[in-house]
């Protein structure tokens, strides 16, 4: 279309004249443009999905234990908490205890003596303790959210393991 046939339209056909030959061309710009910006924030502006993180490497543990201690710390402090759970004996659990360590933000880590002192060789947890009359120990990770959340966590995840049966 030439200039003069375009500036005969009224306004009404000018717009329905680029939609028509722009269209698609403007909403895959959108489309782009909406995919680049939820990237750019889930990268570099996300939050964490829980107030506090746990992550237990212990015999015998199950799913039914990592919820119960969910509840508790959520009970206790009001947060959300996560907390996964996974058995020293299961072959899959200490691979997928390997792989939640290097992809998730922890704050309390339950796990035996080899695994805990090979975090601690690695500058990995910044304090940790033996568990009463367990062998197990509890620590805290480098990347751990500070303050009284994290202090009350730890006491909670401690006294759940070191009561328990």
């Amino acid at each position: 279309m030439n200039k003069e046939k375009f500036r005969e339209l009224s306004l009404k056909q000018k717009i329905e004249w680029l939609l028509h030959y722009y269209g698609v061309t403007f909403i895959i710009g959108v489309v782009v443009l909406f995919v680049a910006v939820v990237f750019v924030r889930s990268v570099f502006f996300s939050e964490p999905l829980s107030d506090v993180c746990v992550l237990a490497l212990c015999d015998d543990v199950t799913s039914d234990d990592a919820f119960a201690l969910q509840r508790i710390i959520e009970e206790k402090t009001g947060k959300t908490s996560q907390v996964s759970a996974y058995d020293t004996n299961d072959m899959y659990g200490r691979q997928s205890f390997s792989a939640k360590l290097t992809a998730d933000d922890l704050d309390v880590i339950v796990a035996p003596e080899e695994e805990m002192m090979g975090m601690v060789d690695s500058r990995y947890i910044t304090r940790y303790e033996k568990l009463e009359n367990k062998n197990l120990y509890i620590g805290t990770s480098f990347e751990a959210r500070e303050g009284q959340l994290l202090d009350d966590t730890y006491t909670i995840v401690k006294n759940y393991f070191e009561n328990e049966e």
